[in-house]
């Protein structure tokens, strides 16, 4: 019976675990109004325009970017933001 009783407990506990971590991602997406049209990498939240930020401004590199890249984070329209240094200048 107590070993039922802790299977279960633990069962609840992990279930609680990932709907919170699941609602944590959302809830940030509404937080900061993440941009994941033209940014749409896992675990990216870059806010949408305006303002205009540069990746001086964020923490990631190499990531996926779609047009319209209204931040300008991929410059050679190549797919890839924040790729090279000269381009944070920009």
């Amino acid at each position: 019976m107590i070993k039922t009783f802790s299977v279960n407990v633990i069962i609840l506990l992990i279930m609680v675990f990932l709907f919170i971590s699941g609602c944590s991602s959302e809830s940030q997406t509404r937080k900061y109004n993440c941009d994941h049209i033209s940014y749409p990498g896992a675990g990216i939240c870059i806010p949408k325009a305006p303002p205009i930020i540069t990746c001086d401004d964020i923490e990631f590199t190499h990531f996926t970017v779609f047009p319209p890249d209204p931040h300008g984070f991929d410059p050679d329209g190549n797919g890839v933001g924040c790729e090279d240094e000269d381009y944070s200048a920009r």
